[in-house]
């Protein structure tokens, strides 16, 4: 690497972490090894990587990982079309350099002041995002890590980019394998009952539990059972990968 900025243990972390990247072949293990061995390179509170699709000048989420970012602030930076709108992955996708924003210290140029609110209110500290694009510019991978524990920015930048084709290559097999397993999603999706298929579309459409509850005339917490077996039907984590995999297949989730 021939950088005095990394050390010999960064070294050798960075080499077991390329590895262990070669190795990986499902969002499971992909999610360990964020947790643990970039987490070691960089550290960091919580995370949020994917893989988007580049289309209208704009990053749109085909695949998400998301490790304690809160649900409901990626509800507000991703739209019902699966669009990510936040300054920093604006500035990253024209410039194609990482990107760090600290809310106390701003560096590069200004955000809007509707961002900036939204960032403090989830008490979030500081954003470092970075990415790669594929070879025909239509899809790339990108990273964002929030509350970054480490003041020295050149390593991260540095670290950023020797990761990032390793960590392109690991999420871009996983989106290929998410595809080609598309067919079964589809299958899960008709093992809904109709109350799951209704509560399902209202989730896709950002829809509180409250707010489908009283749509629907039954209880808040019977409409959050709901979402939990739906999302254990479907093999989804969270709701925002429910509203993402609506997002993606261009549909209103089950609507009929």
């Amino acid at each position: 690497m021939g950088s005095a900025l990394l050390s010999t243990q960064d070294k050798v972390h960075f080499t077991d972490t390329v590895q262990s990247l070669a190795a990986v072949t499902n969002t499971g293990d992909y999610r360990t090894l964020l947790a643990n061995e970039i987490r070691q390179l960089i550290p960091f509170e919580l995370m949020v990587c994917g893989v988007g699709e580049i289309r209208q000048g704009g990053v749109y989420v085909q695949h998400l990982v998301n490790l304690a970012v809160p649900d409901a602030y990626l509800g507000r930076i991703i739209n019902r079309q699966g669009k990510v709108e936040t300054p920093i992955i604006r500035r990253w996708l024209h410039t194609c350099q990482p990107q760090y924003y600290e809310k106390d210290h701003v560096k590069g140029p200004p955000v809007d002041e509707g961002w900036r609110a939204l960032f403090d209110s989830y008490h979030l500290d500081s954003l470092f995002a970075f990415g790669q694009k594929n070879d025909n510019g239509n899809l790339c991978s990108y990273i964002c890590l929030y509350n970054v524990m480490s003041d020295d920015l050149q390593k991260n930048i540095l670290l950023s980019n020797l990761l990032m084709p390793s960590i392109h290559s690991c999420m871009q097999k996983i989106y290929v394998r998410q595809q080609q397993n598309a067919q079964r999603n589809s299958i899960q999706l008709a093992r809904l009952t109709r109350r799951e298929q209704d509560i399902a579309h209202w989730v896709s459409l950002g829809k509180t539990n409250w707010e489908i509850a009283i749509i629907l005339g039954i209880s808040a917490l019977t409409v959050k059972t709901h979402v939990q077996n739906i999302l254990g039907k479907l093999q989804l984590s969270s709701r925002t990968e429910l509203i993402i995999n609506a997002a993606v297949q261009n549909t209103q989730l089950l609507s009929a």
